[in-house]
């Protein structure tokens, strides 16, 4: 044999590792892809709490409930949506749910698109129905309605998975029933600590200024229910305001951490 033909082997122990740089190199490249696990579906949980008591306007709160479902619903991932309705004293103050809906995104381009949008006006058109039959309330139990929501997301693991949670609250902002609610708006200096855990959870309000005076005394002014509500929440800065609830901003919340 000869002996010049004795590097050979060396250099075939060496083409393993020449074939794993080059699909190395054409995996970089995107010539080659390997197959792998898709990211799974961000998932929004989402519960809509609606004050129906004297001073707001019902048909206007059914209104913005169907802005609200058209506007926070998503069509590229699951959207889990349930609907509250202040409660009275018949209910000892807790709210009444009013209904759940589930979206599912579909695989579909074209199709899917127009089944999640009759999807939504379909749930639009079954949640007025409902908030349309609430009865009006007496009570404005607020406090009780948002901490009520908030347990609701207890065992979802918010922010964890893709998962977000959010809480739209449509009111005025007016709590008579809670007096430690009344001691908030009353004097900006008294000080209590938080009652409403919302680690992960975003609250947005919204309404406002969508209120109308039963002529008992004077109403708080916006400030006071910001500040006021601002300050039961163990994670304030999940915690945000509008005036009312027409445009697509005001909707959307604060964002999960």
């Amino acid at each position: 044999m000869n002996r010049l033909e004795g590097p050979k082997p060396a250099a075939r122990r060496l083409e393993p590792f020449i074939v794993l740089i080059v699909l190395g190199a054409l995996a970089a490249a995107g010539v080659v892809s390997f197959a792998a696990r898709p990211e799974p579906s961000p998932r929004q949980v989402s519960a809509v709490a609606l004050d129906i008591s004297a001073t707001n306007n019902r048909d206007a709160v059914c209104d913005d409930l169907v802005a609200i479902i058209k506007s926070a619903t998503s069509v590229q991932s699951t959207h889990e949506l349930t609907i509250l309705a202040s409660g009275g004293r018949d209910t000892a103050n807790e709210p009444v749910k009013v209904a759940s809906f589930a979206l599912e995104p579909s695989r579909r381009l074209v199709e899917g698109k127009q089944a999640a949008h009759a999807r939504r006006n379909q749930i639009s058109v079954e949640a007025k129905q409902a908030c349309d039959r609430l009865p009006i309330r007496q009570e404005s139990p607020i406090f009780q309605m948002v901490d009520t929501a908030t347990k609701y997301f207890a065992n979802r693991r918010c922010g964890t998975d893709g998962l977000t949670c959010l809480i739209l609250v449509r009111t005025d902002g007016i709590d008579e029933t809670d007096a430690i609610m009344a001691r908030r708006f009353r004097d900006s200096k008294f000080k209590a600590p938080p009652r409403i855990y919302n680690l992960h959870i975003s609250v947005h309000f919204c309404g406002l200024s969508a209120r109308r005076t039963t002529g008992k005394h004077r109403l708080p002014s916006l400030s006071d229910v910001e500040r006021a509500f601002r300050e039961e929440f163990t994670e304030p800065d999940l915690v945000s305001f509008s005036p009312d609830c027409s445009s697509q901003e005001s909707l959307r919340g604060g964002s999960a951490r």
